[in-house]
């Protein structure tokens, strides 16, 4: 089910009638308890057989009962607030190792979530877009300012929308028809970077979304989207497989720009030399500060 998990099940209600429609019910007013209920407990809850409940989710298109409750598991955890995330504290090195296993599950998956085809229109549009904006909010702004970081050393027309001071709704208004803008948010989303989305496509601006899948609302109103599991061990989000896919999508667009990517860099690493900005092998043992 790729598109909105609960505006599906809203869509299967509104011709739903007996024991469907009393399932359906029950999913979209307790959510929460279905989530982590077995398929005994559903049955019991709804009034209705486990076999019934199995014939129920095949007709919404899951593959089974397993693959239907990872799905309403992942819908719900980006409605749940931090404090509900946290679970029991465990040993130190028990947290470690499911720290680890848990990115490098999250790598595999935004490998697999992402095709070359995504990745090259990405590349594409961020090559040839007259302009690049960026945008991101708390925990997702890193990931913003890293992709506007490295795009401005590829190419001119790079900026990275910065709201600090307010001015929210001016700055919305710099992209123009044809440019891009970038967007990545995460759950849980944030209300004003989902409607400044919406914002510069009714400008007629390209919108290039990095998020968790293709049924975010962000994602939904994007031209391409780049999606990546954010899921750790504890109440925050990871950016572990974000910032994967991020990589990807950077590397590739160097490719995209070609000769004129090695021009700027060869102007921008010209620059830095006059400056003696970067530590080099010759002194960076020798740096002391100057007395008082």
């Amino acid at each position: 089910m790729r598109r909105n998990f609960f505006a599906a099940l809203k869509e299967f209600m509104a011709s739903a009638k007996g024991t469907r429609r009393t399932f359906v019910s029950l999913l979209l007013e307790q959510p929460e308890s279905a989530a982590f209920m077995t398929i005994e407990d559903l049955a019991k809850a709804a009034g209705i057989s486990a076999g019934m409940i199995s014939r129920i989710i095949r007709e919404l298109n899951f593959d089974g009962f397993a693959h239907f409750q990872k799905e309403l598991r992942r819908e719900v955890r980006k409605d749940v607030s931090p404090v509900a995330r946290l679970k029991k504290p465990a040993a130190i090195q028990e947290e470690l190792q499911d720290s680890f296993v848990k990115d490098q599950e999250n790598l595999r998956n935004a490998a697999l979530m992402n095709s070359e085809e995504t990745l090259l229109k990405a590349a594409t549009l961020a090559a040839t877009a007259p302009s690049v904006h960026v945008l991101g909010f708390r925990s997702s702004y890193p990931l913003a300012f890293f992709i506007a970081h490295i795009l401005e050393q590829m190419r001119d027309a790079v900026t990275l929308m910065d709201f600090s001071t307010g001015r929210l709704v001016e700055h919305l208004l710099a992209p123009q028809p044809n440019d891009l803008v970038i967007v990545v948010a995460y759950p849980r989303y944030l209300r004003s970077c989902i409607l400044a989305a919406q914002e510069v496509k009714r400008a007629g601006s390209r919108l290039l979304a990095i998020t968790d899948s293709l049924s975010s609302p962000l994602a939904l109103c994007a031209d391409v989207a780049l999606v990546a599991p954010y899921e750790g061990t504890s109440y925050f989000n990871t950016l572990v497989g974000p910032f994967s896919v991020v990589n990807c999508f950077l590397a590739q667009t160097v490719k995209a720009l070609g000769a004129d990517n090695k021009e700027r860099l060869e102007r921008l690493t010209k620059a830095q030399d006059r400056w003696s900005l970067l530590i080099d092998s010759k002194d960076a043992w020798q740096l002391t500060l100057p007395e008082d």
